[in-house]
């Protein structure tokens, strides 16, 4: 998969940082969108959640107008 919406793990970027730069993308589109998953999305622990967490914010930037 190509790393085009800059969502993927970047070159030298920890597991840490890149869960935490995807969890707080999360809160900015449900903000944006008022798509809610949870109250406040937790921290994804594994690379599946994070890879859920994509698979969602995908979703949503889909739903918004003039994407």
């Amino acid at each position: 998969m190509q790393n085009t919406d800059r969502l993927g793990r970047q070159d030298h970027e920890s597991f840490y940082t890149w869960a935490k730069r995807i969890q707080n993308t999360v809160q900015y589109y449900e903000t944006c969108s008022r798509i809610r998953i949870h109250e406040r999305p937790p921290y994804p622990r594994s690379r599946q959640d994070v890879y859920a967490y994509i698979a969602h914010i995908r979703r949503i930037v889909s739903r918004l107008p003039n994407r």
